[in-house]
């Protein structure tokens, strides 16, 4: 059964999970092309995290993450696939449970020890918490 988890913000990402193989990718500006990577897997639950405003967090990037959050719902809707919205907290507390879970780097953690092949950056916050979510799925 493969499970996704998509984080809609800026540097957002999206990734697949099946077992223990992940996937995980960048958003792009074709979103054809990633309407086709779900396509492709047909996911039986993807997880998108939940839009909500932010403290300290600017116009412009509430906007796009916004926008992200609004094209993903419609992409999902679009091709019948089944989706959830899930508060920050809620995944982060089920699957990074005791970690300090206001520091960034935690889910980057995470992930580089359950696939350390992905040999994740903190500039890949994006791509860890995608990962996260597609676990909590």
């Amino acid at each position: 059964m493969i499970f996704a988890g998509i984080d809609p913000g800026k540097t957002g990402s999206y990734a697949f999970i099946e077992d223990d193989k992940v996937e995980v990718f960048d958003f792009t500006d074709d979103w054809y092309l990633m309407y086709q990577e779900f396509e492709k897997r047909k996911p039986a639950l993807t997880v998108l995290e939940k839009a909500f405003p932010m403290r300290k967090q600017g116009i412009v990037s509430m906007f796009t993450y916004g926008g992200n959050f609004g094209s993903w719902q419609t992409l999902l809707s679009i091709g019948k696939h089944p989706f959830t919205l899930v508060h920050p907290k809620t995944w982060q507390a089920k699957i990074l449970r005791d970690l300090n879970k206001g520091d960034k780097l935690v889910a980057v953690n995470f992930c580089n020890r359950m696939y350390p092949h992905l040999n994740l950056k903190k500039s890949h916050d994006g791509r860890a918490d995608a990962i996260c979510m597609a676990r909590y799925g």
